[in-house]
């Protein structure tokens, strides 16, 4: 036997008969996939639509070939597997039904887009997608782009209403992205992507999932003034008519707590950034008038909220007089935020004084609180201090430094389980590291 004369034919026929089996293989996962889209039962069909999509990474147009076998309903779960495989060709081969007639289709595909990831969403559009399609998609892609960005602003150590860069970031997002913070805003979406439909507003890039279910609107009503022209008459009315509603929310509704008491005040504040300063006054009358009517048991909660509204709108010696006396009460578990907020308050007023003595009186009190805030009653919160504008008056000043330093090096990660760990160094600094003494 002239074996060598014979082992090309040889591993040719090999090579046959393994493509022979891996597509007999293929047709049967394929008959599968066919039977499970046709299923009655809703497992039988999850099962074979994620079977779908799986095969579709490797063969999208081989899964395509099923549309003939399906129902609509079937043929719906086939577009959504294909386009959500998460690869540019099988994006491309699901671009076959931008232009379906059936509603049920076209959504079907845009969901199965999103949860492609940016791989499917960006893939090229065809040169012949309808207009209107086109437009749809692009406005996609800019909430996911969107998302994107406020997703990584978020702080890793919980729910605040800030977040790192909040500002600047949500300022570059642009005018462009209005439509989508007003969605976020008012608790809406839109009929596409997803089969819910209208409604509660659901956020599509994965990231988003670390937020929490109320506080992006919180960043959004917080940083809403970075995007908004304030002489754009439209949005600033439809901004101050979201307020109202969440001011009345309270009065009409006692389970939309989160709208009156969050909410409103945030988007008071953007409002004043953008020159209305009627809602802030109306926010800050109404904290007067509970500190007035209320039991001493409640005043610290009044004023922990008056103490921040009157810093917020540049009435300081009122909001020093606020947090001085939460910080002078023993009781109070938590008042690292009262210190926080005076070293504010004493940066923006060192910003305000034109005596370069008082300034400089003003920065060391800014420093000096920031140090009681962090070294003795355990603020750890460096990824927004180093956002917050507030404390630019003192960025350069060594005690600053030191403080931030010191915070970076300790909470590096910034995760609440090393913060909730680690809250006992800051209580025994290392030798060397002098507590702050409480100012008289």
């Amino acid at each position: 036997m002239d074996l060598p004369r014979r082992l090309p034919a040889l591993l040719a026929l090999l090579a046959l008969l393994a493509w022979a089996a891996a597509r007999g293989f293929a047709s049967a996962e394929l008959d599968e996939i066919r039977t499970g889209l046709r299923a009655a039962g809703r497992a039988d069909r999850d099962s074979a639509e994620a079977a779908a999509r799986a095969r579709a990474r490797l063969d999208p147009a081989g899964v395509a070939a099923l549309w003939p076998d399906l129902d609509l309903r079937g043929r719906c779960a086939l577009v959504r597997a294909i386009a959500g495989a998460g690869t540019r060709h099988a994006a491309a081969v699901s671009h076959r039904w931008l232009a379906a007639t059936e509603p049920e289709l076209y959504a079907a595909l845009l969901t199965g887009l999103v949860e492609g990831g940016a791989a499917a969403l960006f893939a090229t559009l065809p040169e012949e997608t309808p207009p209107a399609r086109r437009s749809a998609i692009e406005e996609i892609r800019l909430r996911w782009r969107t998302e994107e960005e406020l997703a990584a602003r978020k702080a890793t150590h919980g729910p605040t209403g800030h977040y790192a860069g909040q500002y600047s970031k949500v300022k570059e997002l642009g005018p462009g992205a209005i439509p989508f913070l007003f969605d976020i805003l008012t608790d809406s979406d839109r009929p596409i992507p997803g089969e819910a439909g209208a409604g509660r507003y659901e956020p599509i890039h994965p990231d988003m999932a670390r937020f929490e279910s109320t506080e992006l609107r919180h960043m959004v009503a917080n940083s809403f003034a970075q995007v908004v022209d304030r002489q754009d008459a439209a949005t600033m009315v439809r901004l101050t008519q979201i307020w109202d509603t969440y001011w009345r929310a309270y009065e009409h509704d006692a389970s939309r707590v989160f709208e009156h008491e969050e909410l409103a005040p945030a988007l008071s504040f953007s409002l004043y950034d953008l020159g209305l300063v009627d809602p802030a006054q109306r926010y800050i009358e109404e904290l007067e008038r509970r500190l007035r009517s209320r039991s001493p048991r409640a005043w610290n909660a009044v004023r922990w909220d008056l103490g921040y509204a009157y810093i917020r709108i540049g009435r300081l010696d009122e909001g020093e007089r606020m947090y001085q006396m939460i910080l002078d009460d023993p009781w109070i578990e938590s008042r690292s935020l009262a210190a926080y907020n005076l070293a504010c308050n004493f940066s923006m007023r060192g910003m305000q004084e034109s005596d370069p003595d008082r300034a400089d009186y003003f920065r060391r009190r800014a420093v000096t609180y920031l140090d009681l805030a962090v070294r003795r009653y355990q603020y750890v919160d460096w990824p927004w201090m180093e956002e917050d504008r507030d404390l630019d008056f003192i960025r350069q000043e060594p005690g600053y430094k030191a403080l931030l330093a010191l915070l970076q090096k300790r909470f590096p990660d910034r995760r609440r389980a090393e913060v909730s760990k680690d809250r006992n160094k800051i209580l025994n600094p290392p030798p060397g590291e002098e507590r702050a003494e409480e100012p008289k």
